[in-house]
């Protein structure tokens, strides 16, 4: 009898140690999950691309991630959001969404480092119809506004560049067309000017064709070891006479050997713009082709000498490129001087296929001016072994 109310002793003293112990052991387990989840969201928060900020019903920030600390400063926390910002836009997102009880989105414009564009939605979180606060999501769209600014100014730009010798086209026909065709003095005349604006309109239309497909994948290269100087010097030939033509002498300073692992064909094409360019906008002086191997840098050719490549450089002792306009060289349609560029016969495509060509065959493409002094147009190609 004694034995077994021992047992049963034993048995009921037991029992709270195991129970606690299991339930110790659950907490335990339940904790370590909220902590790993807790990790887990902070690490995607923290990893987002997008700004992620929380408020509470107040409009205090609860939470938020590294890029909107990037976007906004650092210690967000317990700040209001009109502390943090104080851009009239993103207050109308957030007081209409609370308002609504809503997502509601927008677009805003803050300044950083730079003018930056951000899509913003804002989502109010309800429970039960009770307000918990806010969820703000800023989305950075710098790089798609300047693209949309950029379509809508070459939808522009085309549409101005077309007009222009279709309007010429077009004027002078109907006069021939009312009888002018009778004087055969002014005829003539009006038929050469028919002829020049539909060789500008055809040299537009190529360039644009030519830009395109570079864009597109569709321009095939044939990379191989090309001679520097044999090219250069096809160039100057092709282009000589039309330098005497305005007394300019073409000058060649090129390093003995020189290769480069390049398209032949659209080599020729660079330098007959680059030098093109130099002859039209130079009244006096001279425009030099140099071409020299560099030092090995970071560069790695299947073919090519290990760092090495070759610079190539067009220079020009013409009017020269104000400061503020180097930047956008090489922009579709951009001219220093339009009125100029357009009556040398340009149409604003040339230096913009060049920079394709030149990145397209692994090369890179720099603009040095002196304003009134001159003008240097380099660019690389990775060098060739011997």
């Amino acid at each position: 009898m004694k034995n077994i109310l021992s047992d049963l002793f034993l048995s009921t003293t037991k029992e709270p140690d195991s129970e606690l112990s299991r339930l110790s052991s659950e907490l335990r387990v339940t904790l370590e999950k909220l902590k790993d989840e807790k990790e887990q969201r902070e690490a995607i928060l923290a990893s987002m691309e997008e700004g992620v900020i929380v408020t509470d019903p107040k409009g205090n920030v609860t939470m938020a991630n590294r890029k909107a600390e990037e976007l906004f400063g650092k210690e967000l926390l317990e700040k209001r959001v009109v502390e943090i910002s104080r851009n009239p836009e993103l207050h109308r997102i957030i007081e209409e969404g609370s308002k609504k009880g809503e997502t509601v989105t927008g677009e805003i414009t803050i300044a950083v480092h730079h003018p930056i564009s951000l899509s913003v939605t804002m989502t109010p979180l309800i429970r039960n119809t009770e307000k918990l606060g806010s969820v703000i999501v800023f989305h950075e769209i710098t790089l798609l506004k300047k693209l949309e600014t950029m379509r809508i100014d070459f939808v522009a730009n085309v549409s101005h560049e077309l007009k222009t010798p279709l309007t010429a086209i077009k004027g002078f026909a109907e006069t021939l067309k009312e009888g002018a065709i009778n004087d055969k003095e002014n005829a003539a005349r009006f038929v050469d000017i028919i002829k020049e604006n539909a060789d500008r309109l055809s040299r537009l239309v190529e360039d644009l064709l030519t830009l395109s497909n570079i864009e597109l994948g569709k321009v095939s290269f044939e990379i191989r070891p090309v001679e520097v100087e044999e090219v250069a010097r096809t160039v100057i030939s092709t282009l000589e006479p039309k330098a005497k033509a305005k007394g300019l002498s073409l000058e060649l300073d090129i390093e003995k050997g020189v290769r480069a692992l390049s398209d032949k064909d659209r080599l020729a094409q660079i330098l007959l713009n680059l030098v093109d360019n130099g002859i039209k906008f130079t009244e006096k002086g001279s425009v030099k082709i140099q071409a020299q191997t560099t030092p090995p840098l970071p560069f790695v050719g299947k073919e090519g000498v290990q760092g090495a490549f070759v610079q190539i450089s067009v220079t020009d002792t013409g009017t020269g490129i104000p400061p503020k306009d180097i930047p956008r060289l090489g922009e579709r349609f951009y001219r220093v001087d339009p009125a100029r560029s357009r009556e040398l016969g340009g149409t604003g495509l040339g230096l913009a296929i060049v920079k394709h060509l030149v990145v397209s065959m692994n090369g890179k493409l720099s603009i040095e001016s002196e304003y009134g002094k001159g003008t240097r147009i380099s660019f690389t190609m990775p060098a060739a072994g011997n």
